[in-house]
Parts: structure tokens; sequence; C-alpha cells
């Protein structure tokens, strides 16, 4: 009884020592095993290796648990989603017909057209919802990303505050990308958009930047997805900078979360669905930011052309 008792402390303490990360230790070192037979050490190692596979096997299946919820979740966001949107449809296309009706004074025309902005605003919240659950069509074309970029900036700049200044250099024309062109907008409409609210009306600068590179010239270390790996093929780099707050560390890894928003309750689907898009097409983003030295977003995609 105690020979048994002592193999199976033995056993034991070999099994705890290949738990603890020493047991390449114990196997270089033959008189750590000097009271053990082949048989003991066997069994521990056979019992460690049951434990390891039983815990990936309890692993795996939280993870498909946690993919199915995460699908459950999305099929219902987009339902929620589409349904919400049919009814502001209707809700708008009512108020249009009766604004279209009233005398361009009436007393009441002002409180309609201020429903109806606020109905065009919740209709965008739900329009960005979907584009962010993939649940959107596009139609990708060669697009000359220079041309984009200032089509989109002269739409964008009567809403700019004013105290900031804007840089671009751009290239006169190209590089070609395969890409859809709405999506592109919203893309640069994303980064823009958070640049200047991250000056906070402080006097500051947004500088936009387009560069062409080889796979090697992507900082894969810090890419968004962190999986995503470059092709063997050119990409070029949309790069929005700002001299705002910054980033703070704690919040880096949150802000491509839905409605995540350190600004305004109700905000936070710009840049969620900006990196949707941005995957739609096959590239990755990076951020550099320092809290109180301003934020570097760099969006890389691949070339079709230069």
């Amino acid at each position: 009884m105690e020979k048994n008792q002592y193999k199976y402390k033995d056993a034991m303490a070999l099994r705890q020592t290949a738990e603890n990360g020493f047991l390449e230790e114990a196997v270089h070192k033959p008189e750590n095993l000097s009271s053990l037979s082949l048989e003991m050490i066997y069994e521990a190692f056979h019992e460690l290796r049951v434990n390891q596979i039983e815990l990936e096997m309890q692993k795996d299946e939280l993870r498909r648990a946690r993919a199915e919820k995460d699908e459950s979740l999305r099929r219902m966001a987009g339902s929620v989603a589409h349904h919400f949107n049919n009814q502001l449809t209707v809700v708008m296309g009512s108020l249009e017909l009766y604004l279209n009706d009233l005398p361009q004074n009436a007393k009441n025309s002002e409180k309609l057209r201020r429903s109806m902005k606020a109905a065009q605003k919740a209709a965008a919240m739900s329009r960005q919802m979907l584009n962010y659950l993939g649940q959107t069509s596009g139609s990708n074309e060669p697009f000359n990303l220079s041309e984009a970029c200032f089509r989109s900036l002269a739409r964008l700049q009567p809403e700019m505050p004013k105290e900031i200044v804007l840089n671009c250099n751009f290239p006169d024309s190209g590089p070609l990308i395969h890409a859809d062109k709405d999506q592109m907008h919203q893309i640069l409409t994303s980064l823009v958009t958070n640049a200047w609210e991250s000056v906070s009306g402080n006097q500051g600068t947004l500088s936009l930047t387009i560069n062409t590179g080889s796979p090697g010239d992507v900082p894969t270390a810090k890419s968004i997805p962190a999986d995503w790996q470059p092709k063997d093929i050119s990409y070029v780099c949309l790069e929005v900078s700002d001299t705002g707050c910054g980033v703070a560390t704690m919040d880096m890894e949150k802000i491509f979360d839905p409605f995540f928003t350190t600004k305004f309750t109700g905000r936070g689907m710009g840049l969620p669905v900006a990196l949707e898009f941005v995957k739609n097409h096959e590239g990755c983003i990076t951020v550099d930011s320092i809290p109180g030295d301003g934020s570097v977003f760099s969006v890389y995609l691949p070339v079709i052309g230069l």
C-alpha cells in the first residue's frame, strides 16, 4: 500500500512538473526521473496528454458556441435594421408628400422638415448597421483613387470645421484599384470625420496622403484584421492623419467595435463600417496614435494598375 502511494505521489509530481512548463528540463535531466519506472512515466505523460486534448475540445466547443451566438445576433440585428429601415421609408415618404402639399411658409412646415431630417438620420444609421453586417450589395469596378478622394473631399469640406487646415498629397492621377465607389466614399468619410472630431474645436491639421508600395511596405504586425496577409502585388496606402487628441491606449482595441465612441452618445458606427468595407476590398487598416498628439489611420488596398 505504501509503495502504491509512493508511486502515485511520484506520478503526480511528474505531471505537475510537466504542467508547470518544466517538461523539457525533466527530460534532459534523467536524474530527476531516477525514482520513476517507465510505466509510471508513461502513465503520467499519457494522462497529461489526455487532459490537454480534453481542454482543447472544450475550447473548440466554446468557440463554436460563441460563433453560433454571434451569427444569431447578426441575423437578429440585420432583421431589426431591415424592418426599421422599411418603416422609416414609409414615414419619410409620407412626410415628403405632406411637405410638397404645404405652402412654403405654412405654419407647421419647419416642424415637418425637422421631423424629416431626424428620420433621414435614423435611416442613415440603419443603413450603416446593414453595411456593417454585410447585408448590402456593392459593385466593384476599376477606380481612380486620387480622383475619387478629390470628389469626396469636395462634398465633405462644407461640413468641415473652419479652424481645421486640410492638406492633401495625392498623385495627379491614379493609382487604380478595384472598388465600389460608394463604399470608398464611406471609408474616406468615416476616417476624415473621425479625424476632424478628434480635434475637438481647436485649431488643427488634417492631412491626407496617397502612396503606393510593395507588400513588404505594409506593417502586417499592426494590421487590422490581425490575421490579414498581403498578396504578392502592389498596394496603395491612403493615410489620414490629424493633430487631435489621439486615442487612449486602453481604447485602441475598441475603436472598431460597433457604437464605441468617446465623443457623442449614439455614434460609433463610422470606423466599424469603414473596416468592413476595407475587408470587402481585401485590404487592411493600421492605426498609430499618441494620446494628446494625434493619430494616423492608414488603409492598404490592392492596386490593379499604376
